[in-house]
Protein backbone atom coordinates (compact mmCIF):
# COMPACT_ATOMS: atom_id res chain seq x y z
CA UNK A 1 0.00 0.00 0.00
CA UNK A 2 1.06 3.58 -0.57
CA UNK A 3 1.48 6.24 2.06
CA UNK A 4 -0.92 9.05 1.12
CA UNK A 5 0.36 11.22 3.99
CA UNK A 6 3.86 11.36 2.43
CA UNK A 7 4.74 13.67 -0.44
CA UNK A 8 2.77 16.47 -1.99
CA UNK A 9 -0.47 16.86 -3.90
CA UNK A 10 0.74 20.00 -5.69
CA UNK A 11 0.69 18.07 -8.98
CA UNK A 12 -3.08 17.70 -8.60
CA UNK A 13 -3.36 21.50 -8.97
CA UNK A 14 -1.09 21.98 -12.01
CA UNK A 15 -3.87 21.73 -14.60
CA UNK A 16 -6.50 23.53 -12.53
CA UNK A 17 -7.47 27.13 -13.37
CA UNK A 18 -5.05 29.34 -11.44
CA UNK A 19 -7.67 31.14 -9.38
CA UNK A 20 -7.24 32.63 -5.90
CA UNK A 21 -8.92 29.48 -4.54
CA UNK A 22 -6.41 27.19 -6.28
CA UNK A 23 -3.53 29.35 -5.07
CA UNK A 24 -4.80 29.02 -1.49
CA UNK A 25 -5.12 25.23 -1.84
CA UNK A 26 -1.52 25.03 -3.08
CA UNK A 27 -0.34 27.22 -0.22
CA UNK A 28 -2.19 25.03 2.30
CA UNK A 29 -0.66 21.90 0.74
CA UNK A 30 2.88 23.30 1.03
CA UNK A 31 2.26 24.22 4.67
CA UNK A 32 0.93 20.70 5.32
CA UNK A 33 4.02 19.07 3.81
CA UNK A 34 6.47 21.29 5.71
CA UNK A 35 4.61 20.69 8.98
CA UNK A 36 5.44 16.97 8.67
CA UNK A 37 9.14 17.76 9.20
CA UNK A 38 9.78 18.53 12.88
CA UNK A 39 13.05 20.31 11.99
CA UNK A 40 11.46 23.09 9.92
CA UNK A 41 8.87 25.83 10.24
CA UNK A 42 7.37 27.50 7.17
CA UNK A 43 7.27 31.21 7.90
CA UNK A 44 5.91 32.35 4.51
CA UNK A 45 4.64 30.77 1.30
CA UNK A 46 3.98 32.66 -1.93
CA UNK A 47 2.52 30.98 -5.01
CA UNK A 48 2.90 32.38 -8.53
CA UNK A 49 1.05 31.00 -11.54
CA UNK A 50 3.34 30.74 -14.54
CA UNK A 51 2.53 30.01 -18.19
CA UNK A 52 4.04 26.54 -17.93
CA UNK A 53 3.75 25.69 -14.25
CA UNK A 54 3.72 26.98 -10.71
CA UNK A 55 6.49 28.83 -8.88
CA UNK A 56 6.47 28.51 -5.09
CA UNK A 57 8.63 30.65 -2.83
CA UNK A 58 8.90 29.13 0.61
CA UNK A 59 10.53 30.85 3.59
CA UNK A 60 11.71 28.17 6.03
CA UNK A 61 13.20 28.48 9.50
CA UNK A 62 15.14 25.68 11.15
CA UNK A 63 13.79 24.81 14.60
CA UNK A 64 16.11 26.17 17.28
CA UNK A 65 17.53 28.84 15.00
CA UNK A 66 16.47 32.30 13.97
CA UNK A 67 18.01 31.96 10.50
CA UNK A 68 15.67 31.51 7.56
CA UNK A 69 16.16 30.26 4.01
CA UNK A 70 14.18 31.17 0.92
CA UNK A 71 13.46 28.14 -1.26
CA UNK A 72 12.16 28.69 -4.77
CA UNK A 73 10.56 25.64 -6.36
CA UNK A 74 9.24 25.47 -9.89
CA UNK A 75 6.70 22.78 -10.74
CA UNK A 76 6.99 22.45 -14.53
CA UNK A 77 3.77 21.44 -16.24
CA UNK A 78 5.43 20.38 -19.52
CA UNK A 79 8.18 18.16 -18.10
CA UNK A 80 6.30 17.10 -14.95
CA UNK A 81 9.37 17.91 -12.87
CA UNK A 82 9.98 20.06 -9.83
CA UNK A 83 13.18 22.07 -9.75
CA UNK A 84 14.92 24.17 -7.12
CA UNK A 85 15.57 27.56 -8.74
Amino acid sequence: MGRPDVGTKVWDFIFEPQSPETTELIRDEILRVVSKDPRAIATDVTVYAQNNGILIELQVQTVGSSATELLSLFFNEASRTADYV
